[in-house]
């Protein structure tokens, strides 16, 4: 028998519930074919570069309001989801188990012992040395 006593109620409780987590998300405007993106340079732009789409729902001018986005992207941004992982010593350690046990005796264990990873290391020193 399923035990209902640990969901929440509803959305806004479940949002409330997230929010301290810091597992949030971003929302931006697409064209509704999905090529644009408005951000940044791009936030004012009423109408696609590319294919002329308009980016908002046509209002009707009677009613109050702003303009509706046709689309909208979420974005979840990884940085925050990283270093909640990187709180606890115990992830941190998963996290950082590539650049500490590396295999040498020719055994593919990991990606981190393959070739391709090997490669990205030697050109880019600087960020291979930051496990």
């Amino acid at each position: 028998m399923l035990d209902n006593r640990n969901l929440v109620s509803n959305f806004y409780n479940a949002k409330k519930f997230m929010r301290p987590l810091g597992l949030g998300y971003d929302k931006y405007d697409v064209c509704p074919n999905y090529c644009m993106l408005y951000y940044g340079v791009d936030a004012m732009k009423t109408n696609c570069d590319f294919c002329g789409s308009l980016r908002y729902t046509p209002i009707n001018p009677t009613s109050k309001g702003s303009n509706k986005s046709e689309k909208q992207v979420r974005y979840f941004p990884l940085t925050p989801r990283f270093q909640r992982l990187f709180i606890s010593p115990h992830h941190a350690k998963d996290m950082t188990w590539h650049h500490f046990h590396r295999s040498d005796d020719g055994v593919v264990v990991h990606p981190s012992d393959g070739e391709a990873w090997k490669k990205f290391n030697q050109d880019h020193k600087d960020f291979a040395s930051d496990p």
